[in-house]
């Protein structure tokens, strides 16, 4: 059996030198933020591009390599680009491939340098969307490895299993979604493996443990009970995935994901969560445990009126225990402690109508 991640010590303080990244589409940037200390975030750098970010969607980390990749969702002008960050106060482009339409999610194989995107296919009916494999050992050149057809809208977000060479990629379609399960031990020769679905709802950002083979969603309902904003997907066999657990919080009080981060040492799931209770709406984050991810059972949750949009996504750093959620509609990212998951707390919040105006998704580095 493969171990379980080690998380690292060093307390909320926060890890030197660290910065998590947002993709701010409004704004058509990518923001740099310093997260050490968490309560009191100072941005380092604002990357403008009318361009390459214009309506910058997805951001994806390579912290080993000091490397960002963004994607933007722009019909018939979309880019997807790598980012030098080892300076996180001088970001730079290194590198970006125009043409690449609607597409709004990316993910990185960081131990075998790929990068995969989500592109549609132009003048195709129904429309065709591709999934790309990227070789980024020049990070300065990226070059395309193969492509793999997927209809339905790929939604916006995909996770990689590097351990089990496994690719996850939600397909959100007519008020449903699916879960396509994609081979990568080649990234030249991409092999489609199964679709989980039709699925009530959309799917949203997804967190997998390698070890137990689980993929957790977090997903809309709109109040729906029998339908899980939080749901646990068993994929031990790839090629037929199956549903271990749709779960809705205490008293089916949750009414919407959209962010998720995984605790792997502790069998945590963290949840940015619009929840509902007497019909009063409330914003903010939910810890889950999945010990047993069958029988998931939520261990806290902290509100904040920081969080005012149900679009709002996550980023966990599993080396002091801080969990930090965007919020597209009040410009601000929001850090929590959750180094003690039945006990979370809010730490700082840090805003900028102009560097972070709209600002979606989250990745650190």
């Amino acid at each position: 059996m493969l171990a379980k991640k080690v998380q690292g010590a060093g307390g909320v303080g926060g890890e030197a030198g660290l910065h998590a990244y947002v993709a701010a589409s409004v704004s058509d940037m990518l923001t740099a933020i310093d997260i050490s200390p968490p309560s009191s975030m100072t941005i380092s750098d604002a990357y403008y591009d009318a361009t390459v970010f214009n309506n910058i969607a997805a951001v994806a980390t390579d912290p080993t390599r000091g490397l960002a990749f963004t994607q933007n969702y722009t019909t018939g002008s979309g880019y997807l680009a790598s980012v030098d960050i080892s300076d996180p106060t001088n970001l730079s482009i290194l590198d970006s491939i125009s043409g690449q339409q609607r597409a709004e999610a990316v993910a990185v194989d960081a131990v075998n340098e790929v990068v995969f995107n989500v592109d549609v296919v132009p003048f195709t009916s129904p429309r065709r969307y591709e999934l790309q494999s990227w070789d980024y050992s020049n990070p300065s050149s990226l070059t395309l490895l193969d492509t793999l057809s997927i209809f339905n809208d790929p939604g916006s977000n995909m996770v990689v299993d590097a351990v089990n060479e496994l690719l996850f990629v939600n397909s959100n379609s007519g008020g449903s979604s699916y879960i396509n399960v994609i081979g990568i031990s080649n990234a030249s020769n991409l092999t489609w493996l199964a679709r989980l679905g039709p699925l009530t709802y959309d799917s949203y950002e997804m967190a997998v443990d390698p070890t137990s083979s689980v993929l957790y969603v977090a997903r809309r309902t709109s109040g729906s009970p029998s339908f899980g904003v939080l749901t646990s997907i068993d994929y031990s066999t790839p090629t037929s995935p199956s549903i271990l657990q749709q779960y809705n919080g205490p008293s089916s009080s949750y009414y919407n994901a959209h962010g998720i981060g995984l605790d792997l040492v502790n069998d945590v799931v963290f949840l940015a969560v619009w929840r509902s209770v007497g019909g009063v709406f409330s914003y903010g984050l939910a810890s889950v445990d999945v010990s047993n991810p069958s029988s998931m059972s939520e261990l806290d949750n902290v509100t904040t009126t920081d969080l005012t949009n149900r679009e709002n996504y996550l980023a966990y750093n599993d080396q002091d225990g801080t969990v930090y959620i965007t919020n597209d509609s009040t410009y601000t990212v929001v850090s929590f402690d959750v180094s003690n998951p039945s006990s979370l707390s809010q730490l700082g919040t840090i805003t900028s109508i102009s560097d972070l105006n709209y600002a979606s998704k989250i990745a650190l580095g």
